[in-house]
């Protein structure tokens, strides 16, 4: 075993600034840029409302207050408040609204949802309603870059369940098939209305009562942060990048998702997610295939020809983009792989054998402890002698930073690799890379990769029924 550690690598921003911490950056640069255009450029983000004339008064006060600013609060970690959006701000964008973007949930549409006489009759007014709401702006010209979608509290307390205190419209429990079915598939409002935008080609925010209340977790100064980086890359905005990532690497991030289309029936789609050195990422559906749990391997697996068909959708996909196949292929998945699932992505389309296969789970059964009041280091990694596997740190004590941003010990990954083209450590030093390129949210990093976190929030989304009834987008912004 060999224990050793990585050092931070900076973010790079507006007018090449380069800085570790995020928010730093875009204070001193402002964001990497737009379209990937070479120069910064002032945006104005288009942005329409659906909501009711309460909950659409509610969000622009909110958006108002947000765009002056905020000071630092106690519970504001690094101590940075957002310094608001115009064109003194050093984020160089703004949001504008338009009353003709707006469209408005009246009393009349709330009451048809409330008294619907059953749940399942509820939740078809309600998705209904919000279809037609979200066509009629499609429609808008020139397009909408968003659409907030401001839910009115009286449709979220309609959907409360019992003892569970959220804002979230849950119609199913995904892990209880008979409930699914019980509500034709839909699961969660929050998918449905990602995939209704993708229908229409529309980009959604949403935004829930809480959030303009400030009721959330985070503190005023981590929500606007939050929104203003979210928004900005859902609009084409790059809001910063990474100068190791190298091009002409493809990282793929293969996960599964149980399919609802038939009953009775096991079935499960494979998706791979596709990242560019950009930093820039891509759906891709595969194929959906019939999988009975085994008490060894509950997961899923590939066969041969399907692991190979998947990859070949990826390099499709690449090519298409590129114009040329990648030289190296990293694929990302939280299970281990199969001789089969190997074979099968050895065997593309471009004949790509600098492959590698890494497995990332969070059951390491070593962790390390320092003697200090501070835990180990973010960066911090154990590989065995022969390369096959290891632990890493993913979060920890943040030197830059000098401080843990965390309530918890941290807990290391465990990570295997099934084939041996690429040292382990270059291989982390990615790892720790790609927990950096979340752009839903202002924090130092996640505790896991991109190439493993996106493809489960997006396998969420393609597991609605309704998903099956749409050709799907393949840019992350429309899952976001």
């Amino acid at each position: 075993m060999q224990l050793k550690y990585l050092p931070e690598e900076k973010l790079i921003f507006g007018n090449e600034i380069k800085c570790y911490d995020p928010r730093i950056g875009l204070l001193k640069g402002g964001p990497y840029n737009f379209n990937y255009s070479k120069k910064a450029e002032y945006k104005i983000i288009k942005c329409g409302i659906i909501g009711s004339s309460l909950s659409i008064a509610k969000l622009k006060t909110f958006i108002e207050r947000v765009s002056l600013g905020f000071f630092a609060e106690a519970s504001t970690y690094g101590n940075l408040g957002f310094p608001g959006l115009g064109r003194k701000s050093p984020l160089q964008f703004s949001i504008q609204f338009n009353q003709n973007w707006e469209n408005k949930i009246i009393d009349k549409e709330i009451e048809g949802i409330l008294n619907a006489s059953e749940k399942v009759s509820q939740k078809n007014e309600l998705i209904k309603l919000f279809e037609k709401k979200i066509f009629i702006l499609s429609q808008t010209e020139p397009p909408l870059d968003v659409i907030f979608i401001s839910i009115p509290k009286q449709i979220i307390k309609s959907f409360k369940r019992e003892n569970i205190i959220s804002d979230n419209i849950i119609f199913a429990n995904r892990n209880i098939a008979s409930t699914v079915y019980e509500m034709d598939g839909d699961i969660n409002f929050h998918n449905i209305v990602k995939i209704l935008g993708m229908k229409y080609d529309v980009i959604t925010q949403i935004i829930k009562p809480n959030t303009l209340k400030y009721k959330t977790t985070e503190d005023k100064v981590t929500i606007a942060w939050n929104l203003a980086v979210s928004l900005y890359y859902k609009a084409g905005g790059v809001p910063w990048k990474f100068t190791e990532l190298e091009d002409g690497v493809c990282y793929v991030g293969i996960s599964f998702y149980r399919d609802f289309s038939q009953v009775n029936i096991s079935l499960n789609t494979s998706m791979a997610q596709v990242f560019l050195s950009t930093g820039d990422s891509f759906i891709l559906r595969g194929d959906t295939f019939e999988w009975t749990n085994d008490k060894s391997d509950p997961i899923p697996h590939l066969d041969e020809e399907q692991s190979k068909n998947l990859i070949n959708k990826v390099l499709d996909f690449y090519f298409n983009k590129k114009r040329s196949y990648p030289s190296r292929l990293v694929i990302y998945k939280t299970s281990n792989f199969t001789q089969e699932e190997i074979n099968g992505f050895y065997s593309n389309k471009g004949n790509i054998q600098n492959c590698d296969m890494l497995s990332i789970q969070d059951n390491s059964k070593i962790f390390l402890y320092r003697q200090s009041q501070y835990p180990v280091m973010r960066g911090t990694f154990i590989k065995s002698e022969d390369e096959r596997e290891g632990v890493l740190y993913t979060t920890g004590l943040i030197p830059s930073m000098k401080t843990y941003p965390g309530m918890r010990i941290p807990k290391p990954l465990y990570i295997r690799q099934y084939t041996q083209n690429t040292e382990l450590e270059i291989l982390y030093k990615e790892i720790l890379t790609l927990t950096r390129l979340d752009w839903n949210t202002i924090k130092f990093c996640q505790k896991f990769p991109v190439t493993i976190s996106f493809p489960q929030k997006v396998g969420k989304i393609l597991a609605e029924r309704r998903a099956r009834e749409i050709q799907i987008k393949a840019h992350y912004r429309y899952y976001m």
